[in-house]
């Protein structure tokens, strides 16, 4: 038991209000209309029909893993400036580069099965 209280974070506040996180450890809340996070005004999240969700946490995915990479890439760029081993950092941008590129296929799918529905 702590004896410091807890400070909630704005996103452990936001899931108080109705919104829906995704089972991932993304930081960004699942919008969906009609969700009462949703609809107050000025939210920074998308907001796609709940048809989509799927789509919209497929395309938040992707954009994590680009995120990443590109994070990846700026340690291995600081670690050569410093002159350090960065095999093991390219070895994660390598696995971070295939996650990636699951996740595009994924996401692909995804919209290639919703255009398939409309028609």
């Amino acid at each position: 038991m702590s004896l410091v209280a807890e400070k909630k974070t704005p996103l452990e506040e936001q899931r108080g209000k109705g919104a829906q996180r995704s089972r991932t450890r993304s930081s960004v809340p699942i919008m969906t209309a009609g969700s009462e996070a949703a609809n107050q005004a000025g939210h920074p999240y998308p907001i796609m029909p709940r048809k989509h969700a799927a789509l919209v946490v497929a395309s938040q995915r992707v954009a994590e893993a680009r995120r990443l990479i590109a994070d990846q890439q700026g340690l291995i760029a600081r670690l050569r400036a410093l002159k350090q081993p960065t095999t093991d950092a390219e070895a994660m941008l390598q696995t971070y580069r295939s996650a990636l590129r699951h996740l595009e296929d994924h996401e692909d799918k995804i919209k290639q099965d919703l255009k398939a529905r409309r028609r």
